[in-house]
Order: C-alpha cells, then sequence, then structure tokens
C-alpha cells in the first residue's frame, strides 16, 4: 500500500479505515495516523474529514482528550460544508457539550434547512439543555411533516410535550410511535412514562401490562430499559 498512499484516495480512505477498525495495538495505530496525516491533501474536504473522524476515534480508544482534540480541530477547519458540521454536532453530543452541539446543527440547517435529522437532533439538544421548548416543538414538527414514518421523531415530539406539560399531545404523539413500531419496548415504557406524569396511573397500569406481555416475546433488553421499566412499574403499582 505504502507506493500508493500519495496518489490515491481510496488506498488513504482504507490506511485510515485500519487505525481504528482493524489494528488494535494503539501505538500502532498511532503511527500510521501520524504517517498518514500529512499526505492527506488540505483541499479535499471528504478526506480531511476522515482524518478528523480517525482522531478523534483513536482518541476515545486510548482516552487521550490530545488526540480526540486534534480531530475536532482537523473537522472544525474543514466543517465547509454540513457533512464534518455534522460530525462534529454529534460528537459534541456524545460528549455532552450540548452548547457546541447546538451550534453545529444549527449549521448543518444553514447548509441544509430540510435536513430532518438534524432538527430532530436539535430539538432534543434544546430538550436535554432545557433551551426553548417552542422552538424544539417547531423543530420536530417540521422534521415530522417531511418524515412522518421515522418512530423516533415520534418520540422526540413525546418528550417535548412532556416538558412542556402538554400530556394528552404527548400521549398521542408516543402513541404514534407504537403504531410505526409495534415491537420496540422503548416507546411502550415512554407511554407508561408519559401516562404516569399525567397522573393517569389506571391507563399507566394497563399500558405496562402490555408492555410486560411484549417483553415475553423479545429477547431481553438493556439494562437502561430494565432500570425504566423497574421505575415506572414502582410508581404505577405504588
Amino acid at each position: 500500500l505504502e507506493p500508493h498512499l500519495s496518489k490515491s484516495s481510496l488506498v488513504r480512505h482504507g490506511w485510515m479505515y485500519a487505525t481504528t477498525h482493524i489494528i488494535r495495538d494503539n501505538q500502532t495505530a498511532l503511527a500510521w495516523l501520524e504517517h498518514i496525516e500529512p499526505l492527506v491533501p488540505g483541499d479535499s474536504e471528504a478526506e480531511r474529514m476522515r482524518l478528523g473522524q480517525a482522531w478523534w476515534r483513536l482518541g476515545q480508544r486510548m482516552s487521550d482528550a490530545s488526540y480526540a482534540t486534534r480531530g475536532k480541530q482537523i473537522l472544525a477547519a474543514a466543517a465547509n460544508s454540513e457533512l464534518p458540521a455534522r460530525e462534529l454536532a454529534l460528537i459534541a453530543e456524545y460528549e455532552g457539550n450540548l452548547a457546541e452541539a447546538d451550534t453545529w446543527y444549527r449549521r448543518v440547517l444553514e447548509d441544509r434547512p430540510e435536513d430532518f435529522a438534524a432538527m430532530n437532533n436539535l430539538a432534543m439538544v434544546l430538550l436535554r439543555s432545557e433551551g426553548d421548548l417552542n422552538e424544539a416543538h417547531r423543530l420536530i414538527a417540521r422534521a415530522l411533516e417531511l418524515r412522518p414514518s421515522i418512530a423516533a421523531f415520534w418520540d422526540t415530539r413525546a418528550l417535548v410535550e412532556r416538558a412542556q406539560d402538554q400530556f394528552e399531545q404527548a400521549t398521542a404523539s408516543i402513541k404514534r410511535a407504537i403504531v410505526l413500531e409495534p415491537d420496540n419496548p422503548e416507546w411502550q415504557i415512554a407511554l407508561v412514562e408519559t401516562l404516569v406524569e399525567a397522573g393517569d396511573l389506571e391507563a399507566a397500569l394497563r399500558a405496562l401490562g402490555e408492555l410486560e406481555l411484549l417483553l415475553r416475546e423479545l429477547p431481553p433488553g438493556t439494562q437502561a430499559l430494565a432500570t425504566r421499566i423497574e421505575a415506572a412499574r414502582a410508581k404505577v403499582v405504588n
């Protein structure tokens, strides 16, 4: 591969992919990434984005903030379109930096005003950061106009409506998610939680029973889901 690194973007892509997905030894992966960086053209946004992603992922794997920061700096320098901006938004959200995620999702929407995924994600960032709930609702409402068949968007809408104390609307929204994905326990437990918050414990108990019937037919879920179910059960039963 070495003779082709300076000539082929495909070979460079494979090299960068190997550093984070194939090579298990951290020092070897680091050496490979340091070797490839000067060969990545400065005017190739796609390659610079891959390079930034590789540095960030390696930093996460090695628990080294300096490498992760290096990756974000490369991405930020390449953020002349929505692709690097989206990656930076996702990274910021993953790291819990909601203010930075807000900035980058808005950057995505500047380039692609009808980007329904960015609308949904920005609505969630606003919700988690206790931002403007009316803006969050407008964003997710527009995302649903564009993609009404995505169950997760209805869940986002329900979460925003719960935060606005609009429990009737939130119940209707999460039920739409259940209609779209009836075998997804995430939506079923969200319905139970919504009904508990609304104070309708009788309906919550019925929804909990339906959830438990569903869970008997599914593989074991995550610990996070189990914790949510136990917390909801405690509120309904007690």
